[in-house]
């Protein structure tokens, strides 16, 4: 268990004016500026400041868990030369809880498009073979299923509360997890005192999509267009990809 008081960290813009409108917290309206300097009008908002401050509390609790196992190949597959390594490492959060004097919230769970919040379950399985100078990696990882918010209520439409700040309203609140396999391969050769090594990688081998994660915070904001709508953080955005290369160690 890990606990923080007076954690420094500093709001965004978006968590300010919410604070400020949703919640009516006049410190927060404070960092804004708008148009009508009496801030009697309050609909246009030129400029948000954001300051780091004491957050009073952060608390985190979770486990990691690594084990590693190696063998010949012979030992199963004849005099099939070389060994295996397989490597397995997993981590699990139980609770990231982020406390600003207002709102607690728990982002263990929390697939947010915007970069908040951690997997449940997150994971990396890597089985090498190595053989003299030649190596080859295969590299499954991926993440659990999570949620877009642990505070929002999920519901249908005729059947849900009010939807206020910050227990938002949504009819699915649920977000797939992901694997993706990766491949590496690797020789080395020797130049005199030089040595060379020549890679080639796949990363998403079967070109796996994103999972596409709602913001219901951000409906009818002018830049919502402009992010990918999933988290970049979790999930890959590029799909398959290849780089091939060389080092040389003199």
């Amino acid at each position: 268990d890990i606990e923080i008081d007076g954690v420094i960290a500093a709001l965004g813009a978006e968590a300010v004016a919410e604070n400020c409108f949703e919640q009516g917290l006049e410190n927060f309206c404070d960092r804004i500026e708008f148009a009508d300097p009496t801030r009697v009008d309050r609909s246009d908002i030129t400029l948000i400041n954001l300051f780091r401050e004491n957050l009073n509390q952060l608390t985190t609790q979770g486990i990691d868990i690594e084990a590693t196992y190696s063998f010949d190949v012979a030992s199963i597959i004849g005099d099939m030369p070389g060994t295996v390594t397989i490597r397995g490492l997993a981590t699990h959060y139980i609770e990231l809880v982020t406390d600003d004097g207002t709102n607690a919230f728990d982002l263990a769970g929390v697939h947010s498009a915007f970069g908040s919040g951690v997997p449940d379950w997150s994971y990396r399985i890597t089985a090498m073979y190595a053989l003299n100078d030649f190596t080859a990696n295969a590299t499954i990882r991926g993440l659990s299923d999570g949620v877009v918010r642990n505070e929002y209520i999920e519901c249908q439409i005729g059947s849900c509360p009010e939807s206020t700040a910050p227990n938002f309203t949504i009819n699915d609140n649920s977000v797939a997890g992901a694997a993706y396999l990766d491949l590496y391969f690797a020789k080395t050769f020797a130049f005199g005192n030089s040595s060379t090594e020549l890679f080639a990688q796949v990363r998403n081998v079967f070109d796996e999509d994103p999972e596409m994660v709602p913001f219901p915070r951000s409906q009818g904001s002018e830049n919502r267009a402009g992010y990918l709508p999933t988290s970049r953080r979790f999930y890959d955005v590029l799909g398959r990809t290849f780089r091939l290369g060389a080092r040389i160690v003199f």
